[in-house]
């Protein structure tokens, strides 16, 4: 028994002896996470929000943490190599498109779609005054019209709102849609007098920034630049004949008025009128006329009735002075 229990010690021994000094096994695997650990990837493709999902070329996409930067090629695709496993912050941005940020957690191969949504465009902006002189009331009245073109590559559907504010007063409103000139671009305007105004004046306004937001459908914000009041025009044109209900008994008959010295370029419009059951009907504009003249001839004869006419210094900016009505009537 002694015999056969030294031999066992020793034998054991040996194999300990042995095993020890057995070297690691190889480990050549590029996959094996002892060897490699970034192994990972991710790759994915940047589309426009809405069908037809369109590829976006040359969008930047950003990794975090580990600042990896790529660039969508001709399919919109991108990808990041030689990751670590783990959760990265994955932001893809392109011009005339919101950013988007998404957390994408990467085991081995992920892949994702990233949708960019297509930003308004203010494509032109206008800020216009208009000094009203009427008859009834004898008051005058100012008014401003504040007008854009607005597109969105997604079309018009995708403008959920056009507003704006005034720097430094509790005024905000917003535009009305007027009509489209295609279907990603439309007409959006407003019109308010002075009363409706903070302190109920236009002239309070000069030098205050009307600045006009975009939000689409959905809920990113453009600014467009701010305008500003250029001109109020203080002169009024003033009629001259016919006027005061007077007769006209034959054609052509000559529009006429005082001359006008003005130290801005400007231009003259007239708006002739059809007066039924009290209510003005617009029926022709002449324009322009050149400020130096002092009528203008209707060649046309016009049918039994009343009719109203006014005149307009119009601005190189837009802004109008209008003249009270001159009201004639046609046996």
């Amino acid at each position: 028994m002694g015999v056969k229990w030294l031999f066992a010690f020793f034998s054991a021994c040996w194999l300990v002896w042995s095993l020890g000094c057995l070297g690691d096994a190889p480990r050549d695997n590029p996959l094996d996470p002892a060897i490699n650990p970034n192994n990972a990837s991710l790759s994915g493709q940047v589309l426009t929000l809405y069908p037809p999902r369109q590829p976006l070329v040359g969008a930047t996409v950003t990794l975090s943490p580990g600042g990896r930067l790529a660039r969508s090629d001709a399919t919109g695709s991108f990808q990041f190599e030689g990751l670590a496993p783990g959760t990265y912050t994955l932001t893809a941005a392109h011009p005339g498109f919101a950013p988007d940020t998404e957390q994408v957690t990467v085991n081995s191969h992920q892949v994702i779609s990233v949708f960019l949504d297509a930003l308004p465009v203010v494509d032109s902006l206008s800020l216009t005054t208009h000094h009203v002189a009427r008859s009834f009331p004898p008051d005058d009245l100012y008014q401003y019209t504040l007008s854009a073109y607005i597109s969105d590559p997604d079309g018009l559907q995708d403008i959920a709102l056009a507003w704006y504010d005034i720097s430094g007063e509790q005024f905000l409103d917003t535009l009305v849609f007027q009509n489209a000139r295609n279907s990603r671009q439309g007409l959006y305007s407003v019109q308010r007098t002075a009363a409706q105004l903070p302190g109920g004046s236009l002239h309070r306004m000069v030098g205050k920034a009307f600045q006009l937001h975009v939000i689409d459908v959905a809920g990113n914000e453009i600014t467009a630049a701010p305008l500003f009041i250029s001109r109020i025009i203080e002169t009024i044109p003033t009629i001259v004949s016919p006027a005061g209900l007077s007769t006209v008994n034959q054609f052509p008959v000559d529009l006429t008025w005082q001359p006008l010295a003005l130290p801005f370029p400007f231009h003259l419009r007239i708006d002739l009128h059809r007066v039924n059951l009290g209510l003005p009907t617009l029926l022709d504009t002449f324009e322009p006329i050149s400020p130096d003249s002092t009528r203008f001839t209707l060649t046309t004869p016009l049918t039994s009735g009343d009719y109203l006419w006014v005149l307009f210094i119009v601005d190189n900016l837009g802004n109008t002075s209008r003249s009270r009505e001159g009201v004639f009537r046609v046996p």
